[in-house]
């Protein structure tokens, strides 16, 4: 058209023809032009020419304002050069349409740029291309992957993709990030720290972030992942996050830098993925036991299964069959024994779920009464101070049945909805303890709090965007924050509806000791607003050695068998206090005494090829130690290996050098360092060598 666009001349010469009319495609095509040429048109075409084309068909282009048109590649679709295909990956898997657009430079007619699934570049009129931006980048790799609009003006380009912004002045040698402010993140999973400021959470688009006080409000680092629902805290170590990784089949667990300048250190991954799902309230979770933190539940397909050793390995509780999945778990603060969860019989999407109640540690359970909705999906809490008083929102609950408690563990429910929830689809829920205790419900359009005295709920949306989208709420006791996180809107908080009412709870890792040698760390795990707050322990009968009864956090060696009670109280800056005692919380066996029957496990008599040896580890890690008790006769050969591996250009291991000096051997690492640890000749020393990310470290008797 050259009136405006009220007369068109259809303009088809050279133009594009399928190979193959009967297996051609047609997805969608863009048109560029180029003010360092205005005759030249570009015309980008998506879709297949002919059987297993993927997605591609090419650039057409015409000099003279599309009078006659050709394709600069010589070829429509493929085979592709060299197994390159700028609308997909290797694998043949595109977006069509949903990511594409087309650019020229308007310096040079020849520089096009095409965004697809990545950023691809021609710099000879569209004969060849390369890919710039995300997968197999040759220049741009953190431009993100799915491209949606591409803008030129000058040398400036700004490239939108599901990841954000970026801008160059440089024609695309070289980007940057263009999102501070605006408010995007779209998450599928969220969690949060205790004792520190830490939130995690898996997103749509942008993988798993990690934010740590010490990084500036609003700056997170990226942890890996790929899209899942995913995001756990610990917690005692609040800086130690998880990620469920679908695709490799495990739980990624990472800890958070010190600072915004330095890189996430992991640890082994757990070997299991809880259900989790995009799908709002579709998910279970990892749930920490709230005295022992590595006590661990998950929802495992139809399953509740526990580790009670941090992760590393779990055993099936109960499975509940019928071809169901396990979503949300809630226990009791007051009585960790008593468990609930939702289940969804079934396992189909449209499929209505359950509640069920545990009172013995998750073993044995009982189906709730129904709660007297739509239970398409459903989400639970329970009072931190009654483990049965019980609260639930139906997700898609109808006017007038959206909300409602039990008072008996879910054999009878009471209707807590009112005409404030008109319209309102429940997406959260979460019971602050107090008195009264206050019940907050986040929804798709705001979050709410259920005011006893009034018998209402109490719209507490100021601040938040007109459509909130909620996902999950999680509380910052330490700091009387209430935190939000929402899919498509970040993450918001605001103060606590309610002044915090102290709920002491004691926490350490496990509940059985096997030496009394063994120091052990207790924590915090309270409801409790740090500021001004004072923290007071005690233990019965009384240990060897406590580092502080006064600090948040001691340290305490036992130092002989036995079962102890642990007491926490805690006061807040107003003066109110809460105490709580755990009897037998920690059991302590004394299983690290000399071996009283004397023996040998392993006697070498120094000749060459003297040695036992055993198969490969098959664990992938980046942490490892080794130990072992030794004795010398006389000085050993330098070298000589104590726990020792060589394997082609891999050599690790504890050895000896001159003078029964340790010394190490690790890839990369200075096997020519010069440890000063001496294992004395003729006599029994216990050695290790400890070899983390960034360091190695050699012991003798320590």
């Amino acid at each position: 058209s050259t009136d405006g666009g009220q007369n068109w001349d259809l303009k088809d010469i050279g133009w594009y023809v399928p190979a193959d009319p009967a297996n051609a495609q047609e997805f969608g095509a863009k048109i560029a032009v180029t003010a360092a040429a205005p005759e030249r048109v570009y015309a980008g075409l998506i879709g297949d020419s002919k059987l297993d084309d993927n997605g591609w068909i090419g650039v057409y282009r015409s000099d003279d304002a599309g009078e006659t048109w050709s394709n600069p590649s010589g070829q429509d679709g493929g085979p592709y050069p060299n197994n390159y295909n700028p609308a997909a990956y290797n694998d043949g898997y595109h977006q069509g349409f949903y990511n594409f657009d087309l650019e020229v430079s308007d310096l040079d007619p020849d520089l096009i740029w095409v965004g697809t699934i990545r950023l691809n570049e021609s710099s000879d009129g569209g004969e060849t291309f390369i890919p710039i931006g995300a997968a197999n980048s040759q220049r741009l790799s953190l431009i993100h992957a799915d491209i949606q609009d591409l803008e030129v003006l000058g040398d400036e380009v700004w490239v939108a993709s599901d990841g954000g912004l970026n801008y160059s002045t440089d024609l695309l040698q070289s980007h940057e990030s263009r999102k501070t402010g605006i408010v995007g993140a779209d998450y599928w999973g969220f969690g949060s720290g205790w004792n520190e400021d830490v939130l995690v959470g898996g997103k749509y688009h942008n993988g798993n972030g990690i934010y740590y006080e010490a990084y500036g409000l609003g700056n997170y680092k990226q942890a890996g992942g790929v899209e899942e629902a995913t995001g756990y805290v610990h917690p005692i170590e609040s800086r130690k996050t998880y990620y469920a990784q679908g695709w490799t089949g495990n739980t990624q667990v990472r800890e958070a830098a010190n600072d915004l300048a330095g890189s996430f250190v992991s640890h082994p991954a757990l070997p299991i993925v809880p259900n989790e799902s995009y799908v709002e309230s579709s998910s279970s979770g990892i749930y920490f036991d709230p005295r022992y933190a590595d006590h661990l539940y998950a929802g495992i397909g139809s399953g509740i299964w526990k580790s009670t050793n941090g992760g590393s390995s779990f055993e099936l509780l109960h499975d509940f069959g019928q071809n169901g999945r396990v979503f949300e778990i809630a226990i009791a603060r007051s009585n960790p024994e008593v468990l609930y969860c939702v289940f969804q019989p079934g396992g189909g999407y449209w499929d209505d779920c359950d509640i069920h109640r545990s009172a013995d540690g998750g073993l044995t359970w009982q189906q709730a009464s129904a709660v007297p909705t739509n239970t398409w999906r459903l989400e639970i809490d329970v009072n931190p101070e009654d483990p049965d008083e019980i609260w639930v929102a139906a997700n898609s609950g109808n006017n007038g049945s959206k909300v409602f408690s039990s008072l008996n563990g879910g054999q009878s429910w009471a209707n807590r909805t009112t005409a404030t929830l008109n319209g309102e689809r429940p997406k959260d829920l979460f019971f602050q303890s107090g008195s009264p205790g206050l019940v907050y419900l986040a929804t798709n359009a705001g979050v709410f709090y259920w005011d006893g005295a009034q018998q209402d709920w109490i719209d507490y949306s100021l601040g938040l965007p007109l459509i909130v989208n909620s996902l999950e709420m999680r509380p910052f006791f330490r700091d009387g924050k209430l935190r939000l996180a929402t899919y498509g809107r970040g993450i918001w908080e605001a103060p606590l509806a309610q002044a915090i009412t102290p709920l002491a709870q004691p926490i350490t890792y496990r509940d059985t000791l096997f030496c009394s040698r063994d120091t052990v760390a207790f924590d915090c795990y309270s409801i409790l607003n740090h500021d001004g707050a004072s923290w007071e322990w005690s233990f019965d009968p009384e240990p060897s050695y406590v580092s502080s009864l006064t600090d948040r956090d001691p340290k305490v060696l036992f130092g002989a068998e036995g079962t102890y009670d642990v007491t926490l109280t805690v006061t807040d800056g107003n003066g109110l206090s809460n105490s709580q005692t755990i009897p037998g919380m920690v059991t302590v066996f004394s299983q690290c005494q000399p071996d009283t029957i004397p023996g040998d496990a392993l006697s070498l008599g120094g000749n060459q090829g003297d040695y036992a040896t055993f198969g490969a580890l098959n664990e992938p890690t980046n942490t490892f130690t080794i130990s072992a008790w030794i004795k010398p006769e006389g000085m050993q050969n330098s070298f000589a290996g104590i726990a020792f591996c060589r394997g082609g250009s891999t050599t690790a291991g504890l050895n000896f050098r001159d003078n029964n000096e340790l010394g190490y051997h690790w890839d990369n690492g200075q096997w020519w360092w010069s440890s000063g640890a001496v294992a004395e000749a003729d006599e029994w020393s216990h050695v290790a060598l400890v070899v983390e990310p960034e360091r190695a470290t050699i012991y003798l008797n320590g």
